[in-house]
């Protein structure tokens, strides 16, 4: 019990399955989406992604709302089934998109971008300025990835 997704801890085939269906459902998006798109027309694409090669290096939010759906059901606000039948179907690529478009074969890449979501832009700022961040600086902080791990699961979780 507690994994809602891929974490650290998980074994080798939890972050292949979750890799084969990746490619599976974007092979299948791209294939579907070149019967759509007018010739000589771009598609925009925005993945969350990680930083790592190896997923296991990776430290992922799925975990944060894995502890505290588990601290929700220790003060019996959510059954304990209903968070084992829980899965956050949600993967982030490194490297295979461009692989995956590329063997899919209806479009090609023009342009490639990675953009950094950093929770809390000023952290660094601050850090370098004071050396502390102190415990008000911290409580903003954790408020700001609360907001982002609610944006990106929040529905699926409400069961919008």
């Amino acid at each position: 019990m507690g994994n809602i997704f891929m974490a650290r801890s998980s074994p080798p085939n939890v972050f292949k399955a979750y890799a084969d269906q990746f490619q599976k459902d974007l092979t299948k998006f791209l294939s579907l989406r070149s019967k759509e798109i007018i010739p000589q027309g771009r598609m925009v694409l925005t993945f969350m992604a990680r930083k790592n090669q190896n997923p296991s290096n990776e430290d992922y939010a799925g975990e944060l709302v894995a502890q505290s759906l588990l601290d929700l059901v220790a003060h019996g606000v959510v059954k304990e089934a209903d968070v084992d039948s829980f899965n956050l179907p949600m993967y982030s690529p490194c490297k295979e998109v461009v692989e995956i478009v590329e063997r899919e074969g209806t479009f090609y890449i023009n342009e490639l971008q990675d953009f950094v979501v950093d929770t809390d832009p000023l952290t660094r700022e601050k850090q370098l300025r004071d050396g502390d961040l102190g415990f008000d600086f911290r409580v903003t902080m954790a408020k700001n990835i609360a907001n982002t791990v609610t944006a990106a699961t929040g529905l699926i979780l409400c069961g919008q």
